[in-house]
């Protein structure tokens, strides 16, 4: 996973890619904060105790941040040649051998590994 951060995207990688683990991660922090900064700017219009400075600033920065996480998730997945063919798996839950291969080299190992136990 590191070494797909860095850069080298030939990196063999599992089921999921370090981006795809990053952006799990991001979105499920993003919506607990989203859900705490949201109510304490719900409950801030009631009490005044609860109005904390930097709520606003909080929630509008995580919006923005969204947005970009959502643009480059919606681009890598409708736009960009080379994992486009990943749009196919989240859709259908199947994609080529030889995408999988390239992409998540772990994973196919993973998988062959198994059928052999199986065998």
């Amino acid at each position: 996973d590191a070494r797909f951060l860095r850069g080298d995207f030939r990196a063999p990688q599992g089921r999921f890619n370090a981006g795809q683990k990053v952006n799990v991660i991001l979105t499920a922090a993003f919506a607990v904060l989203f859900a705490v900064s949201g109510a304490l700017l719900w409950l801030g219009e009631r009490n005044h105790a609860f109005q904390l400075a930097g709520t606003v600033f909080l929630h509008d920065a995580l919006m923005y941040a969204s947005l970009v996480l959502l643009v480059g998730h919606l681009y890598l997945a409708v736009i960009y040649p080379r994992t486009r063919h990943a749009l196919r798996g989240i859709t259908t839950g199947m994609v080529r051998e030889e995408w999988a291969r390239e992409h998540h080299a772990k994973w196919v190992a993973e998988l062959e590994r198994g059928a052999e136990e199986r065998d």
